[in-house]
């Protein structure tokens, strides 16, 4: 089914000079395997901690005895819970039999180079550069995007800002979601990079799988701001409500955390494919969670011309490129918005996913990535050492 056939190409001119073309070279450095320790120390949240327990405790019962009152508490992706807690709590919980791990929560946001900008409406929808490029091998573009499916059975499960429910891209297949961020607005996007994501995903005019099913996860507030103890409490919901075949994206990351690599993996063992964000702090994707968890697929951004984007992290904890830089997609309130970052290359790995898994069956996280990867192509300009020469490609899907 066609995803776009017979749209007119974009005007790129505006576009090509906002967008840089080759990242700063990084050095040769050695990185750090998948869930290896010794990360540098996440931003941390004064007396807030995340408890994971053993797998027959009780959370409430465990939290009750100590006095403490969980934020949020986990039953489905692990038994646990995250509170803010005294001295003399944590060291109780420290202590206790049913206690497993403890770590300090920290915060997380939305991975994006520069703050989303509203676009003035089109005269009509525009074809993505992005879904251009990765519908063929090689540059120039060829103005043209079509696919064989369309993600129809597919449920798209995004961990993000929310998204706006009024957007008319989605009009018809939004599922009821959850939020983790309790300030009454419910899974509504008041930040906007939520919407933009789900358009990429499955938007009418934008989306790679534009009748794929979309539930929102709300886990980032107005300012794009959000915990590990949140985003963790979005994991157990989706654990606990999961509609397969089933794909995840989380655009959003914080320095490394092992409960909540932890968490994305044991989601991905459940059926759902994960797809994470490789970060954009010119650094290492392995420090970062959870695009540094074993069975979550990452992704970095590329650029129009072919090369890694500005700013992103590298290493071989990134899976795969896949545009990144100027992408244009829905927006909370209605119309276009445009967006630069990894946040915004993981989608379209996560829709590519979702086709998948509509023409092939609800298959594996390991054979949707090896399809993934074995059909990249390799086409990228100054890739940083050790990190993987690959390009998403839909092929014939």
């Amino acid at each position: 089914m066609s995803g776009g056939a017979g749209r007119a190409a974009r005007a790129l001119a505006g576009l090509l000079l906002a967008l840089t073309s080759v990242i700063a070279g990084h050095p040769a450095v050695p990185h750090p395997p998948r869930d290896a320790a010794a990360a540098p120390p996440p931003s941390l949240i004064p007396d807030q901690y995340i408890v994971r327990l053993q797998p027959a405790a009780n959370p409430d019962k465990v939290a009750a005895g100590l006095g403490v009152k969980p934020i949020y508490t986990y039953s489905k992706i692990m038994k646990g819970f995250t509170a803010l807690m005294t001295a003399g709590q944590l060291g109780g919980l420290r202590r206790h039999p049913d206690v497993a791990e403890i770590e300090q929560d920290g915060r997380i946001r939305h991975l994006d180079l520069h703050p989303v900008i509203p676009l003035p409406p089109p005269l009509v929808p525009a074809l993505s550069w992005a879904n251009d490029r990765i519908n063929q091998r090689s540059l120039p573009l060829d103005g043209s995007f079509h696919t064989h499916h369309d993600g129809a059975g597919v449920t798209a499960y995004i961990v993000d800002s929310g998204i706006d429910t009024a957007q008319p891209a989605f009009t018809g297949r939004l599922d009821p979601g959850y939020s983790s961020i309790r300030d009454g607005r419910g899974t509504g996007d008041c930040a906007g990079q939520g919407t933009l994501v789900a358009g990429i995903v499955a938007g009418t005019s934008w989306g790679v799988a534009p009748k794929a099913r979309l539930a929102p996860v709300r886990v980032l507030d107005c300012a794009g701001n959000g915990t590990f103890g949140g985003m963790i409490a979005g994991f157990d919901w989706i654990a606990g409500h999961l509609r397969r075949p089933a794909v995840v994206n989380v655009s959003v990351s914080g320095l490394r955390s092992a409960v909540a690599n932890d968490a994305a993996k044991t989601l991905s063992d459940l059926g759902a494919f994960v797809v994470a964000s490789g970060g954009d702090q010119s650094g290492d994707a392995c420090t970062a969670s959870p695009g540094s968890a074993s069975g979550v697929v990452t992704v970095a951004a590329s650029s129009i011309e072919d090369a890694p984007a500005p700013g992103g992290n590298a290493g071989p904890c990134v899976d795969l490129y896949a545009p990144g830089v100027g992408i244009v997609s829905a927006a909370a309130g209605g119309g276009e918005a445009r967006g630069s970052g990894s946040g915004y290359a993981a989608p379209y790995v996560t829709a590519t996913a979702a086709l998948l898994k509509q023409a092939y069956g609800d298959s594996s996280t390991v054979t949707v990535r090896n399809w993934l990867v074995g059909h990249a192509t390799s086409a990228l300009r100054d890739v940083p050492a050790g990190t993987p020469d690959r390009l998403l490609y839909i092929d014939d899907l």
